[in-house]
């Protein structure tokens, strides 16, 4: 899998106290986990795939589980990974891996921009450019080029939501069941945490659930209650390894 590795890890707490392990595993975590930033691997799995020593690997894993309260990030007290699960320990998530996707798109977009504002200056003045890493040409109306100069200028705009409109959808979207308690205590919660700004991968992540044998057999006895799915933030851990389509309803 081919990941972009930013800069700012070279600048922060992860180079600046160490362990060295540390930062050439995270380095490799970040190349072998799938799309929700989950590496489901033992240590030795993952020397053997990396030819890192596994002596290093553990001591890489143990350093980049522990809290960071200088972190950038506040979240999981800065740590860069926990386990996916409490019965075992190996299987890994990267913490704020969603982040750290979106950083990359907004840089693809940027490099796009940049390459095409390039080749247009170029073509006017009519001289042929060098463009490493070219992208496709686009057809593009005229509108559609004056939306591209203005995007180069401005950041992108978040879509605001009405408050109250995303946890409503939260509610409405967790599946009926026994454990479906505590609606009061969730929307101070949400509110709290400000939880509008990631409501799309939260509310996503319930509507996948819900459709599980794991939250809808026996009435939904197995599934947990609201309240602690939202304290536990289960919607950055990665997705079922079991999924299959007789899984479903």
């Amino acid at each position: 899998m081919f990941v972009k590795v930013f800069r700012q890890m070279y600048d922060g707490t992860l180079t600046a106290r160490g362990p060295w392990q540390a930062l050439v595993v995270f380095q490799q975590l970040l190349i072998l986990a799938d799309r929700e930033g989950v590496v489901d691997m033992t240590p030795e799995a993952i020397a053997r795939t990396t030819t890192i020593p596994v002596e290093v690997v553990n001591i890489g894993l143990e350093a980049l589980a522990k809290d960071d309260p200088d972190s950038r990030r506040a979240n999981d007290d800065g740590r860069r990974i926990r386990l996916l699960d409490d019965h075992r320990n190996w299987g890994w998530q990267i913490v704020n891996f969603s982040y750290y996707q979106d950083l990359i798109s907004a840089e693809q977009r940027r490099t796009y921009h940049r390459h095409y504002q390039q080749e247009r200056r170029s073509n006017r003045k009519g001289k042929p450019v060098d463009i490493v890493d070219k992208p496709v040409p686009l057809t593009m109306s005229t509108q559609e080029e004056v939306e591209a100069e203005e995007e180069v200028k401005k950041p992108p705009v978040r879509k605001k939501t009405p408050h109250g409109e995303w946890f409503a959808k939260f509610w409405e979207t967790w599946p009926a069941g026994v454990h479906k308690v505590g609606k009061k205590p969730c929307a101070e919660k949400w509110k709290r945490e400000n939880l509008d700004d990631i409501a799309k991968q939260i509310v996503d992540r319930v509507a996948f659930m819900a459709r599980t044998v794991q939250w809808t057999r026996d009435g939904g006895q197995f599934a947990p209650m609201p309240i602690t799915w939202l304290n536990q933030r289960r919607w950055e851990d990665g997705l079922p390894t079991d999924v299959a389509e007789e899984t479903y309803l």
